[in-house]
């Protein structure tokens, strides 16, 4: 099947594409932060969100890039192009994961379509988190007195 578009006009199209920012990253970042965990460090294979301190890396992977099982549908144009290009990419995220397993941290990859069901949990995390600092703080400060 021939693309609808040319390939100037495609390529227009696919630069508008962003692969930091993303709206998924967007919709975790106060929370995660919020968590200690930093916001697109340099560090190997591109995590979204990292904590060098907890050594866990997190990766919100898009559903058409990372060939996601349930949401993946191959373009009807240059099958062969994406075929491989999504390959290549599920290859790499695999490289990554064991890079950061090797070392001994945690690898979170959260799909795109779950990220509505990860905020909700993450909240209820963070909440825990912060109940579990309080009653902390509050003991070390009557032990103190």
């Amino acid at each position: 099947m021939m693309d609808r578009l040319s390939k100037q006009q495609r390529s227009v199209l696919m630069s508008k594409i962003r692969s930091r920012n993303t709206k998924p990253e967007k919709a975790v970042y106060d929370v995660l932060i919020s968590m200690g965990f930093e916001y697109q460090p340099k560090m190997y294979g591109k995590p979204d969100y990292a904590s060098k301190e907890l050594e866990v890396a997190i990766f919100i992977d898009g559903c058409f890039w990372h060939g996601c099982y349930k949401h993946f549908r191959l373009p009807k144009t240059n099958q062969d192009f994406w075929k491989r290009k999504i390959v290549r990419n599920i290859l790499r995220d695999f490289n990554v994961t064991a890079y950061y397993k090797k070392r001994n941290w945690w690898v979170i990859r959260v799909w795109e379509h779950s990220i509505p069901d990860i905020v909700e949990r993450l909240r209820d995390i963070e909440s825990v988190y912060e109940e579990s600092f309080l009653r902390c703080f509050h003991n070390e400060e009557i032990e103190n007195e």
